[in-house]
C-alpha cells in the first residue's frame, strides 16, 4: 500500500480529505473541514501510525498485514 504513490480522495457526507501516499508515507494533503488538523499531521509511514478527521469522522491508520511488528519496549 505504502510502496506505491498515489492519491485517495475520500468522500463522506460531512465532507472530503485526501490522503496522499508519496515516499512510503502517508498524509492529508487536503480537506475541507475548518480546522484543518488532519491536513497539518505528520506524515505516517509505521504500523499503529494513525490521521484522524473528527470533523469528517475519518481515521487512517496503518496496519501490519499479517505480522507483529514491536516499534518499542519500556519497563
Amino acid at each position: 500500500f505504502l510502496g506505491e504513490d498515489a492519491e485517495i480522495r475520500v468522500e463522506t457526507e460531512h465532507g472530503y480529505n485526501v490522503l496522499t501516499i508519496k515516499d512510503g508515507r502517508a498524509y492529508v494533503s487536503e480537506a475541507d473541514c475548518e480546522n484543518q488538523v488532519c491536513v497539518h499531521t505528520q506524515p505516517i509511514g509505521r504500523a499503529g501510525g494513525q490521521i484522524v478527521c473528527l470533523p469528517h469522522r475519518v481515521v487512517i491508520r496503518l496496519k501490519t498485514e499479517g505480522k507483529s511488528e514491536i516499534d518499542a519496549v519500556t519497563n
